[in-house]
């Protein structure tokens, strides 16, 4: 029986009173609670407005019967999925594959997110044509990588199956009025399910985009959904001594504006959390990163996510992080269940390195490193908190998703910035559609071709 216990936040060692001069007063803490409430306040306002939907995606009972009416279907039919996407289309699926897909299962998930060739033929190779459903994933219709991802594995199906097998074995999750895939769809019959106005790709994990694919590898969706409502109970109380996001929120802030830190590392200490830092470090530096604040005004904000892994970067990253510089706080993510019960062996006693292993379990080994390591950074001033968990199921994963997306927000509210957009990001976008000849990017295209490399400072 899978316990459904709330994710526990212990910021103990954020405290200068547990860390010394690098970390918070209580009393800045305290301080800030009138800013925390009028925060919080005006969020909510904004969701009865209806102008925060990723909120309402836990909540999304009718679509949730769609959603897995069609994976049993997919899996009655078909031995794998192929999701095409990138970035917010396919770093949620990713995660909630890394974290809940039964490892021995035999229906298989690919994911298709990157534009190297070497990707594109192993999956030509390995995957069964006749055997495999297409989820392309756009919200706009319109992402270079996943169209030309699209483009390929459509002529591949094709060339494998004809062109009515070719209909029944494709669905796009796309805008649900208007882009090409949009268009495509309605003039080819393909099916299709939308992305949820308002919902961007980042924050789109808990609707059709993670639900399907996850549902696909036998994700208990539902429960998932269920864990995403209880943690939203828990963050709808407006005190931030009892509310995890609002805290979170708060201890990052004040580090980073009080103490420099201005880099934060996601260091879980279970391997099938993998997914679940990379999906993090795109919501997080997409939605805080900004040049400007809600005036106009330059700011250039932003915490940077690290990527680090216990008990693997302990051994690399760690001796940067205690002696380096003080720019950097740590997130550990902790199971106290690995999920399996496996004992070292008792061998060698006469090599006491080998004789102190023997007998120990391996997940009591992981749960000292990780407070070794924890003990270590608290001695060097480093701040550090902790989200804990009693195990990894749809509940607790639906807890850390929602969790983190709140936190996000909070967070980008408190910077004064906008965590919904992402205009540098769109930047890229348009230089990539000059070099490629679009129309209407010719200006983008001229910038970079008058932009001439100097032979001089090539070597």
């Amino acid at each position: 029986m899978p316990l459904h216990t709330d994710i526990t936040l212990d910021f103990n060692n954020m405290l200068a009173e547990r860390i010394g001069a690098q970390g918070i007063e209580l009393r800045e803490i305290e301080e800030m609670i009138p800013t925390l409430n009028q925060t919080t306040r005006g969020l909510a306002d904004l969701r009865k407005l209806g102008q925060l939907p990723f909120q309402d995606l836990p909540y999304q009972e009718e679509s949730l019967e769609t959603i897995l009416s069609k994976a049993g279907e997919i899996r009655s039919r078909f031995e794998a999925v192929l999701l095409i996407g990138t970035g917010g289309s396919s770093l949620g699926a990713s995660c909630l594959q890394d974290s809940l897909a039964d490892s021995r299962r035999e229906f298989r998930l690919e994911i298709c997110e990157d534009l190297h060739p070497l990707t594109w033929d192993r999956l030509a190779r390995t995957l069964p044509p006749d055997k495999t459903f297409l989820i392309v994933v756009s919200k706009s219709g319109k992402t270079v990588e996943t169209l030309a991802s699209f483009l390929f594995f459509r002529e591949w199906l094709l060339r494998h199956v004809g062109e009515m097998r070719y209909r029944r074995s494709v669905l796009f999750i796309t805008d649900p009025r208007q882009g090409p895939l949009r268009q495509i769809a309605e003039r080819e019959k393909i099916e299709t399910l939308p992305v949820p106005p308002g919902v961007g790709g980042r924050f789109s994990v808990l609707s059709t985009v993670g639900l399907l694919p996850a549902a696909c590898v036998g994700v208990e969706v539902g429960a998932l959904l269920q864990g995403a409502r209880r943690m939203d109970e828990r963050l709808k109380r407006e005190e931030v001594w009892v509310n995890p996001a609002m805290m979170s929120a708060a201890l990052h802030y004040l580090i980073e504006r009080k103490k420099g830190r201005r880099i934060r590392v996601i260091m879980p200490y279970d391997s099938r959390l993998r997914g679940y830092v990379s999906w993090f470090a795109q919501l997080w530096s997409e939605s805080l990163g900004k040049k400007l604040n809600l005036k106009g005004e330059e700011v250039r904000c932003g915490i940077t996510p690290v990527r680090a892994e216990g008990s693997i970067d302990q051994h690399s990253q760690l001796q940067l992080y205690l002696e380096g510089p003080r720019d950097k706080s740590v997130t550990f993510i902790a199971c106290e269940r690995a999920g399996a019960s496996l004992r070292v062996p008792e061998s060698y006693p006469e090599h006491p390195e080998l004789a102190e292993l023997g007998g120990k379990a391996v997940d009591e080994l992981l749960r000292v490193e990780r407070l070794a390591t924890e003990a270590a950074l608290t001695d060097a001033g480093c701040p550090n908190l902790t989200l804990l968990m009693k195990e990894i199921n749809p509940h607790t994963i639906g807890q850390l998703l929602y969790l983190s997306e709140v936190e996000t927000v909070l967070t980008g509210a408190l910077y004064d910035i906008h965590p919904f957009d992402q205009p540098g990001v769109e930047k890229i976008k348009n230089y990539i559609k000059g070099l490629l000849g679009a129309k209407g990017y010719d200006s983008y295209r001229s910038l970079l071709q008058n932009r001439k490399k100097d032979p001089r400072f090539m070597i």
